[in-house]
């Protein structure tokens, strides 16, 4: 291998430089190594050359030899003897992809090698961060001895590239999840379409960096505009949905923000292949991220809990892009050796971001709802309350009454007084089933044992095992009923004779287990039944659920399941 330490350079572009005969005499003697921007030689959007002359020995010959340039900043076209042998991204127009900073290797027409003095010219464009030939030193050498130079040297970055490549595949595939679980819901599309934009942006740069795909200016300008659309309409649905029924100035002010961040962005990234102008609107999208990151934290102070998440949001985006855009002016951070920089794991967070605001989302619905069946519950045992003190007070006593003057006046006897006193049987118990005494005053297990002593039944038996006797009074209210309930079933439907019932809990879980030995039922037959739904109304009320199998006496069993943080 011969490394090349020194080259002529000059700062202008003319393609009668890349001819072996030129005469580059005047041109600056510099030393390999350093960027333009150290060597003072150039900057961000600039193009300029490099010339090396080298002598290949008699031994080469019949060898694949090849050219190593090092690291590239940015883009390039190579050239042995003024024929083209490669070329990185596009000179014409000036641009190419970001984080490529990868060791190069380019091989060598065999025709054009011959044991004397040849002439390397390199053409370079700098469109992002360090300009010119920068890191490992040029060389020319056996294309076998290059590439294992090549391959120790990426070993490392290819690795990380490799797994985070995966991580997008396997985060894509749980978003197609999420679209196939709520289809209608238009902020997942865009968001799925902002992420599957990064994940082929992310996907063609790892290809270009481990298999040396050709780049195409057309394809990667389609598939970051097509990215940054997704963006800015997935961020415009986020906060719409964030801040539905609100009214508050600075809720508007954000969404304003965002859509001239996003529409700054988009523009930046469509005019790519012309600098100045990607580099001011770059720019402005900046200042527009600092403008919404001023009204977050204005509300953050005011403890505003959603501006604190939303902060979270622009604090990734802020530290993922600032660099890339000043790269675009000065280099902030180097390219070499950077195959997964901070930006290329923002596809990664962001669905982590998204993840964590759309569980909060989802689980403020559920408290919600719960909260909701909570106050219908309520009410309803509030109404059965009152149903049963009218039937008790009100008509058993009219009724009493009536069959008191029907006493006097006929004998006690007489099928009249004995079918009145059969209806305030009936009414009294019509009463209890409504609003049960036990609950007033007792506990869970006290109710259950009273409940099942007023059966009195020889042909039914209950057994009892609570490890504690009761949760609270909105839990052991709902317990309860569904203890009626499922002993109502056994009893009637299932011919039972022996019912055991267990509660039991620790300090995240709680567990009412009921089986009864008698017939059992299909519940997917019997789930349309009132009884059966209202258990599973009640099962979620606790924030729980309600599970039937066959039981251990050969019964159904029933087992409802809610958890404490549920409860609170």
């Amino acid at each position: 291998m011969i490394p090349l330490t020194e080259a002529s350079f000059f700062l202008g572009d003319d393609k009668a430089f890349s001819d072996p005969g030129f005469d580059d005499s005047t041109w600056e003697k510099i030393i390999i190594g350093e960027s333009w921007q150290e060597a003072a030689l150039g900057g961000v959007g600039d193009i300029g050359w490099y010339r090396f002359r080298v002598t290949i020995p008699e031994k080469w010959m019949g060898e694949a030899l090849s050219f190593s340039p090092g690291y590239i900043g940015n883009v390039a076209e190579i050239y042995w003897d003024g024929r083209l042998i490669g070329a990185k991204g596009s000179l014409e127009p000036l641009t190419g992809l970001e984080w490529l900073g990868r060791y190069e290797v380019f091989a060598i027409d065999p025709e054009a090698i011959s044991p004397r003095e040849h002439v390397i010219a390199v053409r370079v464009g700098c469109v992002f961060s360090e300009g010119g030939l920068v890191g490992a030193l040029p060389a020319v050498g056996v294309s076998g001895e290059l590439q294992r130079i090549q391959l120790e040297t990426e070993r490392r970055p290819a690795f990380w590239l490799v797994g985070q490549m995966f991580l997008y595949a396997v985060f894509g595939l749980l978003g197609i999840v999420l679209l196939c679980a709520a289809p209608r819901n238009l902020s997942h599309w865009y968001f799925m379409g902002m992420f599957w934009g990064e994940f082929l942006m992310q996907g063609y740069r790892g290809a270009s960096l481990l298999a040396d795909l050709p780049f195409s200016l057309l394809l990667w300008q389609l598939v970051t505009i097509g990215y940054w659309g997704c963006y800015s309409g997935f961020l415009l649905l986020l906060i719409e949905d964030f801040f539905r029924g609100e009214t508050s100035r600075w809720a508007r002010r954000l969404v304003f923000g965002l859509v001239l961040a996003s529409a700054a962005t988009a523009f930046s990234v469509g005019s790519m292949f012309y600098f100045p102008v990607g580099a001011l609107l770059g720019g402005v999208s900046m200042v527009c991220m600092s403008w919404i990151g001023w009204l977050l934290i204005s509300e953050v102070r005011n403890k505003d809990g959603r501006a604190i998440l939303l902060l979270a949001v622009w604090a990734v985006l802020l530290a993922s892009y600032v660099p890339e855009v000043l790269n675009y002016i000065t280099p902030v951070v180097s390219e070499v050796d950077k195959w997964t920089p901070l930006s290329s794991w923002f596809g990664l967070v962001m669905i982590a971001v998204y993840g964590i605001l759309l569980a909060a989302q989802l689980t403020s619905y559920r408290t919600r709802a719960r909260r909701l069946a909570g106050h219908v519950f309520s009410a309803k045992e509030e109404e059965r309350a009152r149903i049963a003190r009218e039937l008790h007070d009100g008509v058993a006593r009219s009724v009493f009454h009536a069959r008191e003057k029907l006493t006097l006046e006929i004998d006690e006897t007489s099928d009249g007084v004995r079918s009145l006193s059969r209806v305030i049987d009936e009414i009294r118990e019509v009463a209890y089933d409504l609003h049960p005494t036990q609950l007033n005053g007792y506990t869970l297990e006290e109710a259950c044992r009273a409940y099942l002593q007023e059966l009195d039944s020889e042909e039914f038996q209950g057994q009892l095992r609570f490890s504690i006797p009761g949760v609270d009074s909105m839990t052991d209210r709902e317990l309860y009923r569904i203890f009626q309930e499922f002993t109502s079933n056994a009893m009637r439907h299932g011919s039972a004779s022996e019912l055991t019932v267990a509660l039991e809990k620790d300090a995240n879980r709680g567990w009412f287990c009921l089986e009864e030995n008698g017939r059992g039922f299909d519940v997917r037959e019997s789930s349309a039944g009132l009884g059966l739904r209202s258990i599973q109304e009640r099962a979620e009320l606790l924030g729980g659920t309600a599970q039937w199998e066959r039981g251990r006496l050969r019964g159904s069993k029933l087992t409802v399941t809610w958890t404490m943080d549920a409860m609170s």
